[in-house]
């Protein structure tokens, strides 16, 4: 159950604007995942993406003393990538995408998109 979640959050960090593509609060367990939408081809296996995913932990940390903050990637091959502590893939979730009777993929993502009302 989502307690609080934003898009696009920005919050300041040993001096620096950390601008977080998602950032979410789970109300039973209390952690907070930090989502960085990124493109990059295994993303994971780049140092300068792991230090900004850190940089995201940390900036979280400092807002919420005391809490769990987890980070990962969405990416765009439907991939969430999530990153450790030491800056390694911890875990990789990766939905299988069906493919139809000619062998094409199907690129759907398996959640429902959040609605936006209109005002």
């Amino acid at each position: 159950m989502i307690d609080w979640q934003g898009n696009e959050v920005t919050l300041l960090h040993g001096g620096e604007t950390q601008r977080i593509d998602r950032l979410v609060s789970h109300r039973d367990s209390g952690e907070w995942w930090a989502l960085d939408c990124n493109s990059a081809h295994r993303p994971e296996e780049q140092p300068g993406l792991i230090g900004q995913m850190n940089r995201y932990r940390d900036a979280v940390r400092n807002s919420n003393r005391g809490a769990v903050v987890r980070v990962a990637f969405l990416t765009g091959e439907v991939r969430v990538v999530e990153v450790g502590e030491e800056g390694a893939a911890l875990r990789i979730w990766s939905p299988s995408i069906p493919s139809n009777r000619y062998g094409h993929t199907t690129r759907t993502w398996p959640f429902k998109p959040l609605r936006r009302h209109r005002t």
